[in-house]
């Protein structure tokens, strides 16, 4: 790779006047990292410093939650390309134990480093989508240092997301796949070129639009952000593992997530129907009503952040049958996924007597309806976690 000399700094992205913080940006090479720090620059902060972490000499990549390690020996080219100083840091321990102690020394020392030499930075940029591990770390170290964490992506919707990072530019190649549908063909497509098979294989396979379970990873070659572009003179394909999915024409023709949705309204429509039950016979049941409709809301509540923020619960029990999960995330990852089902089954053992022969008609029916619809939402996530896993066997 090398760079290419540009002479429109900021390619018409959105300039901003007043600096609201010096910021330092975690940077993997990746297209997350990068628009993340776009993203700051938009909301008025000033990047000072790059920071990555990288993996030991000889070894191209590293198995890791934390960090993108595939091409980072190309993300030396970002200082030139930004015109901002790069710090670098080896990867020392052991990048899948899940003991905060081995993750966050690295990162810490690093950050150090970074901020030392620049005392004046008070933020960090990190690219965190979905990743709670990740998010979570960089707030730790963050917490230690004084500096504010800074996830503009966070939660985003993944196809909102992903076109939003082409429209403003970001030109970023596949540099890594493995997931079903994905092959080495795709290796050096942008993610412009790539949209439309990624919307494809996300209804069929459940691939996360962004990357989010480890489909796929990118580099950036050129963004508003820098100066320069990078160029790519050679290129080679190393294949890991063959590809050994089932043939395309056996996978199934429904929309997963149109699927799931639907379900998730039903679920919304329901529980929404049991609390103006249970509110308009608040006077026969007495002063217990008030439990049930908090039980009920706290459900509504959940099914609808789930609904609303488009949470794709293939990834929660992916991450919660891993075996590399320590007990308190697969805790966090088992309550997002049997909030629904738990609290269901809580309301139909404990439900009030409704004197109202309709309105106890209509609880019942809509605390049925939801209690179905929960479980055959789980049911038809562990399906397709069992599918994929069995046509990559």
């Amino acid at each position: 790779m090398r760079i290419k000399r540009q002479n429109d700094y900021y390619k018409g992205f959105v300039g901003v006047k007043i600096v609201k913080m010096d910021v330092v940006g975690l940077v993997s090479g990746g297209k997350d990292s990068c628009y993340n720090l776009m993203c700051a620059v938009q909301q008025g902060h000033r990047i000072v410093a790059l920071a990555n972490l990288h993996p030991p000499e000889a070894v191209d990549e590293l198995d890791s939650w934390m960090y993108q390690s595939v091409a980072t020996s190309a993300v030396k080219l970002y200082s030139e390309a930004m015109g901002i100083p790069l710090y670098t840091h080896e990867i020392t321990g052991r990048p899948l134990n899940t003991e905060f102690s081995y993750v966050e020394t690295n990162l810490y020392q690093l950050l150090k480093r970074v901020t030392s030499a620049h005392p004046t930075i008070k933020g960090v940029c990190a690219g965190a989508i979905l990743s709670e591990y990740q998010k979570g770390r960089v707030e730790n170290v963050a917490a230690r240092l004084a500096l504010t964490p800074l996830a503009f992506l966070w939660k985003r919707d993944q196809h909102e997301l992903l076109s939003e990072m082409i429209t403003n530019a970001v030109e970023a190649i596949l540099v890594k796949v493995a997931a079903a549908g994905l092959k080495p063909k795709h290796l050096g497509l942008t993610i412009k070129e790539m949209y439309d098979e990624l919307e494809r294989l996300n209804k069929e396979f459940g691939v996360h639009m962004c990357g989010e379970g480890g489909e796929y990873e990118t580099f950036v070659l050129d963004c508003p952000l820098f100066r320069k572009r990078i160029v790519i003179d050679e290129r080679e394909v190393i294949v890991s593992q063959e590809d050994r999915l089932a043939p395309m024409d056996s996978t199934p023709s429904y929309d997963f997530p149109r699927v799931v949705g639907s379900a998730r309204i039903v679920q919304i429509a329901a529980l929404i129907i049991q609390i103006l039950c249970l509110y308009a016979s608040a006077s026969d049941i007495g002063g217990g009503t008030i439990i049930h409709i908090a039980l009920i809301g706290f459900n509504l509540a959940h099914v609808a952040r789930r609904w609303y923020n488009n949470i794709d619960g293939r990834y929660d029990l992916r991450q919660l049958i891993s075996s590399n999960l320590n007990n308190t995330l697969r805790t966090q990852y088992a309550i997002a996924l049997l909030t629904g089902v738990l609290l269901g089954l809580i309301e139909y053992f404990i439900a009030p007597s409704i004197p109202s022969s309709l309105f106890r008609l209509f609880f019942w029916l809509s605390l049925y309806v939801q209690l179905l619809g929960a479980i055959g939402v789980l049911g038809f996530e562990a399906f397709e976690v069992f599918r994929a896993k069995v046509a990559q066997q």
